[in-house]
């Protein structure tokens, strides 16, 4: 007995406001993992708020020295919860960041919560936890 299936199409599918976020958090996340891996402290800076820069120059200045210590360093992110609250945003994620250098391979794990904010565009405010940046800093 043949089997048929059949759909009426009208047209794409809506995102709603809050898949639109969720896009949006994960557009983000993985530029975050490949800015990192590019070594690119300046675009880096820039997926952080002027405020937390401000607050935390001993963080970049971390990542200088671990990008200068390493010949190849990879950053892999894993969402395990977002919470949207308006314009905030919080993102606890699992992380693995492994570096190859000279003196061999150095893999970091750790959990951490990004707390973002939405404006024009998505930038980090806070993070607590273990921090994926550099091993380092607290």
């Amino acid at each position: 007995m043949p089997l048929s299936v059949t759909g009426c199409s009208k047209g794409q599918i809506k995102l709603t406001e809050t898949e639109q976020q969720i896009q949006k958090i994960d557009t983000f996340l993985l530029g975050l993992e490949e800015v990192y891996g590019k070594k690119d402290l300046a675009t880096l800076k820039s997926y952080f708020s002027p405020q937390f820069q401000d607050q935390h120059p001993e963080l970049f200045q971390a990542v200088q020295k671990t990008f200068e210590g390493t010949d190849q360093v990879q950053m892999d992110l894993t969402v395990d919860l977002i919470h949207i609250d308006g314009q905030k945003v919080k993102v606890l994620l699992h992380w693995d960041v492994n570096s190859q250098s000279a003196q061999g391979t150095l893999q970091n794990r750790g959990n951490t919560t990004l707390q973002l904010i939405e404006q024009e565009t998505l930038q980090i405010t806070a993070l607590e936890g273990d921090n994926p940046f550099s091993s380092g800093y607290n």
